[in-house]
């Protein structure tokens, strides 16, 4: 039924949403040259509808479920018109002019004031152009908005308050309080949260924008809520695929939304978009069911809750977000390989009570899977076992220790986590299974009345690594998002800095590793200040906090620590997952099985004459572009290559002095697939090595020791000598590396592409490794000391008497008028002429051809045929060494 209701009429200029304006105008307008129709309840927008051009001067609104309207507007220079039709087309009023009005707001005032409005239908709003009619329009142009409202009386705000919480089941909130703070904009709270519902109106063609709109809605809000919903109700059905597909572009967005679930409701129908927090974007279609209250936040989620308010992840979200990433790695294709995450705690039954402390001994313990929501650890790690596909035929499984700031001990290492943290490390090594560990610890447990006990529980812990990592040969990769402080960074350290460890680590920008906090290393600095005044100290001095002791970028990065650097703990676990996909070994296996080969050892004309060219550089000493060497080297279409320390500065940063040489690490050092067999790329710098770059380059092949085969491929022209060089220890870090290939466990490939000089040649030599080979290019130098030293230094005196004994000499007696330069000018011009010749002949003879004749090397390869004699040469060293092993 129609009522003829009082109207009221308001006109208001505004600026459009494309304007200068920091922030939009009420609500989006997104066209300009047409009318929009705008359907309110009180304060409330119900709907939305732009006006379709249908031809010059047309326009027509799509008819809406809940105001069940059509509005038909025609405007051209002469007529204004508008038709207001039902769902079903049939028409509630119509009104046409032909008089002339020049401004479409004095029209439209002037032919709908007298309009007949359905009940359900409180205010309606046109917007029109400022600009004169046949004006085209900017962005940036002004319009008028028209209002048309009538009055509701209470029992017509509470129908349409019940067809709106009817319409998105906000009934289903009854354990929350529920207020609307903005246009279908709520927020529920509840004890210890508060959590924000965005409601928005949609249909098939337009929901893309009005999801936007709806983030937007929630982006506005500035209260820091959690676990908040979308929840759109739909005229006609959507596709459940095709909606997953829109939401995955926006997850980025809707992760820092802290949006937890989706619903897209159509009728008795239901599509819901869960675990959006951990990417797992699951989703489902199913009956609405109204009987199904929304839960106030579990123990789990509460202690989720404080991760995400200090702006971390928690710990049991952190193997779904592996599963995700799993499933990115192999290109979205389904798994072949059951992936799970076995939850492992402390079997009671196997543990010991220490006979003189009475504590729990730390020595003993065992541990079984458990079956238990997230969130009931008993100590403040999280341990299980995960396996996962990457699509290479094998499950990657591996140990899973997460450290978990949520549970009570708060990051403090207790015996409560070394027990259980040493029986992991056991069971890796009875299993031969790698350990993956996301560490967070503040360290040793300080308390009034326990103190020493933690020390020990420590204590045990390294002793597990070293027994175990170094000993049985498990490989601990660390994933530093956190703080690590004191013991937390010792292990750290026993598991993948030390020599002779095969773990990773990774940094984030949040990860430190620590021995102190920068308010106790204070304190210690100025003991006579008192603790109020001790924060400002602190303030001064490590401007930074955390990482300003050790972080990544000013600490860890620049002495080599740490290995490989993410922006975040997502980015840091896809290259844990890459790493994995080179270096991971089925329990039975030596070395790392052939991945799928994609090589293609074709190359252009173009690309021949540019690699010729950098190979050029090699042979001449000049700096070449190996980075295009090393894209040769790897299998085309292959995952990208793993690089480690790509940001080390050296050891020190200390500028050098006359005499002394620059100390930056230059090596670089990959991961990639070569022939199908992943491979350690270790390529060294052109010019000597510095000690940092002999500290990552043992380090480098001791990563890869009983996992990949090593290739070292560069110019090997001697180590840097000079005093700085000295006092950074040259010694030790070239015999780490003559160590790390007298112990390394698999097969090893030298090429020489330029010169292999001295006492590299000692580090880099086939007496050290019966697995090891060395390849030389065409043209390259195998020699005790290049030419040029050898003639300027060794053979001096030799030279001298060659010089005194040319024929030049003796014409000098000539009369002092006809001479251009004095005896002894000429003298050392001849000289040098004599020792470049020398050096020239000395290159010659102690070529790589003389060191293949004295079986010094084992191959001489053009560059034509480089890549396919590596490929050779470790096919035939892998057979060898799995014969030997």
């Amino acid at each position: 039924m129609l009522k003829n209701h009082c109207i009221s009429f308001e006109r208001s200029l505004r600026t459009s949403y494309h304007s200068k304006q920091k922030e939009p105008f009420h609500y989006h307008i997104t066209f300009l040259d047409a009318p929009e129709i705008r359907l309110y309840h009180n304060k409330r927008l119900i709907y939305i509808s732009n006006m379709t051009k249908i031809s010059d001067g047309f326009y027509e609104a799509l008819p809406d479920s809940t105001a069940a309207i059509k509005v038909i507007i025609l405007q051209n220079q002469n007529h204004f018109s508008i038709t207001v039709k039902d769902a079903h087309d049939q028409i509630l009023y119509t009104e046409t002019s032909a008089e002339k009005i020049d401004d479409p707001v004095e029209r439209f005032k002037a032919y709908l004031n007298p309009l007949f409005f359905p009940e359900s239908i409180s205010k309606l709003q046109a917007i029109f152009p400022l600009l004169p009619r046949g004006t085209t329009l900017d962005p940036t142009s002004l319009y008028n908005m028209c209002t048309l409202r009538r009055s509701l009386d209470p029992s017509d705000v509470e129908k349409i308050n019940a067809q709106i919480h009817n319409t998105f089941e906000l009934f289903r909130f009854s354990q929350f309080t529920l207020t609307e703070i903005d246009n279908l904009v709520f927020i529920a709270e509840a004890k210890g949260e508060k959590r924000l519902i965005v409601c928005a109106f949609t249909q098939a063609e337009s929901f893309e924008n009005d999801f936007a709109k709806a983030l937007l809605d929630l982006e506005k809000q500035q209260q820091p809520c959690y676990f908040n919903r979308m929840i759109f109700s739909s005229q006609d059905p959507l596709e459940a695929t095709a909606v997953q597909k829109m939401i995955w572009r926006y997850q980025t967005k809707m992760r820092s939304l802290h949006i937890e679930k989706v619903l897209v409701r159509y009728a008795n129908e239901v599509i819901e978009i869960k675990n959006i927090l951990c990417r797992e974007l699951n989703i489902s279609k199913s009956a609405a069911d109204p009987s199904k209250q929304v839960s106030k936040a579990t123990v789990a989620e509460l202690r989720e809750l404080q991760i995400l308010n200090k702006g971390g992840v928690w710990a049991y979200r952190i193997p779904l977000l592996i599963e995700s990433l799993a499933h990115e790695f192999r290109k979205q294709r389904p798994s072949t390989i059951q992936e799970n995450f076995v939850e492992l705690d402390l079997d009671h039954s196997q543990t010991v009570i220490h006979p003189t402390t009475g504590s729990i001994d730390c020595n003993f313990g065992e541990l079984i899977p458990v079956e238990r929501q997230f969130g009931h650890n008993e100590a403040g790690v999280v341990i299980g076992i995960k396996t996962d596909d990457l699509g290479i035929g094998i499950p990657i499984k591996r140990i899973l220790i997460i450290g978990d700031l949520s549970h009570s001990s708060r990051g403090a290492i207790r015996n409560q986590e070394c027990i259980r943290i040493n029986a992991a490390i056991r069971l890796a090594a009875r299993e031969k299974l790698p350990i993956d560990w996301y560490t967070a610890s503040y360290g040793v447990q300080i308390h009034r009345e326990r103190g020493v006990e933690g020390l020990d529980a420590a204590a045990s812990t390294i002793r597990e690594i070293v027994v175990n990592c170094h000993h049985k040969g498990v490989q601990i990769n660390f994933i530093i998002d956190e703080a690590n402080i004191g013991a937390q960074s010792y292990w750290d350290s026993m598991g993948a800095i030390v020599y002779s460890t095969s773990g990773i680590i990774i940094m984030t920008p949040n990860g430190c590793m620590a021995l102190t906090g920068p308010k106790a290393l204070a304190a210690a600095l100025y003991s006579t200040v008192s603790s109020e005044q001790i924060g400002k100290y602190s303030d001064a001095l490590y401007p930074n906090g955390l990482q300003s002791l050790s972080g990544h970028e000013l600490v860890h990065g620049p002495n080599s620590d740490s290995m490989i650097f993410a922006k975040d703990l997502e980015q840091a676990s896809r290259y844990l997952l890459l790493h994995h996909y080179y270096a991971y070994l089925k329990p039975e296996e030596k070395i790392a099985s052939k991945r799928i080969s994609l090589y293609d050892g074709a190359l252009s004309p173009s690309d021949q004459e540019a690699l010729q060219k950098e190979m050029d550089n090699f042979l001449k000493g000049l700096k070449p572009d190996r980075r295009r060497l090393l894209d040769y080297l790897r299998d085309s279409n292959s995952p990208a290559p793993l690089e480690f320390w790509g940001d080390s500065r050296g050891i020190r940063k200390q500028t050098p002095k006359n005499g002394d040489l620059p100390q930056e690490a230059s090596t670089i050092v990959q991961e990639m697939l070569i022939g199908g067999h992943p491979t350690l790329v270790i390529f060294t710098p052109t010019g000597p090595l510095t000690p940092a770059d002999a500290d990552i380059i043992a380090r480098a092949i001791y990563k890869a020791s009983g996992h990949l085969q090593v290739l070292i491929i560069g110019s090997l022209s001697g180590f840097s000598c000079d005093p700085l060089s000295m006092e950074n220890r040259q010694l030790r870090e070239g015999a780490h590396i003559a160590k790390a290939i007298v112990e390394h466990q698999g097969p090893i490939l030298i090429c020489n592409l330029g010169s292999l000089v001295g006492g590299t040649f000692v580090v880099f030599n086939k007496q050290l490794n019966k697995d090891l080979r060395i390849l030389a290019i065409e043209g390259s130098r195998v020699q005790v000391i290049g030419g040029k030293s050898a003639a300027k230094v060794v053979f001096h005196s030799s030279i001298c008497k060659k010089a005194d004994q040319d024929d030049r000499i003796r014409d000098l007696s000539k009369s002092i008028l006809e001479r251009t330069e004095s005896p002894t000018e000429a003298r050392t011009r001849i000289i040098s002429e004599i020792e470049d010749k020398e050096g020239v002949l000395f290159d010659q003879f102690h070529n790589a051809r003389r060191a293949l004749k004295v079986k010094s090397i084992d191959e001489i390869v053009t560059f034509n045929t480089l890549k396919e004699a590596i490929i050779k040469n470790f096919d035939e060293l892998r057979v060898y060494f799995e014969k030997t092993a």
